[in-house]
């Protein structure tokens, strides 16, 4: 922990370039606090939360939702460059969002030695999330750039982003053009493309993941160990890996794909996507043939 003496001017310069060095991670779909009894830790969260924190009568968890009824947060996190004095970061750049963009924000700090030291967790409304992203952005730029960091115009200026219909409920036809291109890409046994239907920080649960690798909880996270799960089934089933799309039903933020394999096993995929439609939640169901 650092302890420094300096004008406004210099400490601005010096978080600009805090921020302009540290390494940002944007978590692709909404993120929600649920409150379990203190009396026992929450270890089924464990596979998803990205944090936990108490007080004397709950477990507050930091895990990924797609319910309205929760307070939804964007989350985006940094880790920091070794050997910069980031004293200061969080009440820089909190006050910078609250005066350019009128939210406030949560923090959640922990440390890894690995990678800097402390890192943090921020969370803003999910209603102004690329705004919020877009700021951050912003002054990464000028603080690479060395530049006066300008204050953003006022969110009444910008306008917040609110959520349509549209933006809800995925149409049909929107449903089934991605569930074929998905299906499409299986059978041209093209990994990359396969992939392009997933975010970074997807949640990917299927009884392949316990058979293939013993997982108990069936769960894989994020677009790297999906690579390797797909990589080993394209190997598995090889050119004779085939799937026929029988239905497609679209949902709430998401959609259900029903489908055939080349074995006869019939699948649905439940899929929850993100605002660019890759899926950010994905449960597999299997029936055998």
């Amino acid at each position: 922990m650092y302890i420094s003496q300096e004008s406004e001017d210099q400490a601005q310069a010096r978080l600009g370039n805090v921020l302009a060095e540290s390494e940002l991670v944007v978590y692709e779909r909404p993120y929600a606090f649920v409150e379990i009894n203190a009396s026992r830790f929450p270890e089924e969260l464990f596979p998803v939360a990205l944090a936990f924190v108490r007080d004397e009568d709950v477990w507050s968890v930091l895990v990924p939702t797609s319910s309205a009824q929760q307070e939804q947060f964007v989350i985006f996190g940094f880790h920091f460059k070794p050997n910069l004095d980031n004293s200061g970061f969080v009440g820089w750049l909190a006050s910078h969002l609250k005066a350019c963009l009128g939210t406030g924000v949560l923090v959640v700090c922990g440390q890894n030695s690995l990678r800097g030291g402390i890192f943090d967790y921020w969370g803003a409304p999910w209603s102004i999330a690329k705004q919020v992203i877009a700021e951050v952005e912003r002054l990464r730029v000028c603080g690479n750039r060395d530049e006066q960091l300008i204050q953003a115009e006022p969110i009444s200026q910008v306008g917040s982003v609110q959520a349509s219909i549209g933006d809800v409920i995925l149409s049909g036809p929107h449903a089934r053009e991605i569930a074929e291109d998905w299906a499409a890409a299986w059978n041209a046994r093209d990994l990359e493309r396969i992939l392009s239907h997933y975010a970074q920080d997807v949640l990917f649960f299927s009884p392949s993941v316990v058979t293939r690798y013993g997982e108990p909880t069936g769960m894989l996270r994020g677009k790297h160990a999906l690579r390797e799960h797909f990589r080993r089934g394209l190997e598995t089933f090889g050119a004779n890996v085939r799937f026929t799309i029988i239905d497609v039903l679209s949902g709430v933020n998401g959609y259900t794909v029903y489908y055939s394999r080349e074995n006869g096993a019939t699948v649905v995929d439940n899929v929850i996507v993100d605002a660019s439609g890759k899926g950010v939640q994905v449960h597999a169901h299997y029936r055998a043939a």
